[in-house]
């Protein structure tokens, strides 16, 4: 899903969505895909990965695999893998991840902690905004 540009997400992969006009409030746990096109204030915790749409909007907490962001968040995120900010992506707040890709007209505003899958205790700090 996250390994190259041309990779797409099928819409029958995706577990649980949060559609365009929908508003949720509370906290989610999930093992597979979620995605965010409407709305979420809260935590949302997935085994898999976390795709916040282009309309969508959340404020809350991100702990997942993979997440992609299109739309805006203001959160706290952990990734255990990757973090994408899409060009019309916005991140206030905080990431804690293994890697990190921002595109060109990404808004990243926040401190981002890199750590590495093979040791965890080699960080190295890097501050955006």
């Amino acid at each position: 899903m996250f390994n190259s540009k041309k990779s797409k997400v099928k819409i029958d992969e995706i577990d649980t969505v949060i559609g365009p006009g929908s508003h949720f409030r509370g906290d989610l746990e999930a093992t597979g895909i979620v995605r965010v096109d409407g709305s979420y204030y809260g935590k949302i915790s997935s085994k898999g990965d976390v795709i916040i749409g282009e309309e969508g909007n959340l404020q809350g907490e991100i702990v997942a695999r993979n997440v992609m962001i299109a739309g805006n968040v203001e959160a706290v995120v952990t990734c255990s893998h990757k973090l994408e900010i899409k060009a019309s992506g916005k991140l206030i707040g905080n990431c804690t991840v293994n890697s990190i890709e921002i595109d060109e007209g990404a808004v990243f505003k926040g401190q981002c902690e890199m750590t590495s899958s093979n040791n965890t205790k080699d960080r190295e700090m890097v501050n955006a905004g």
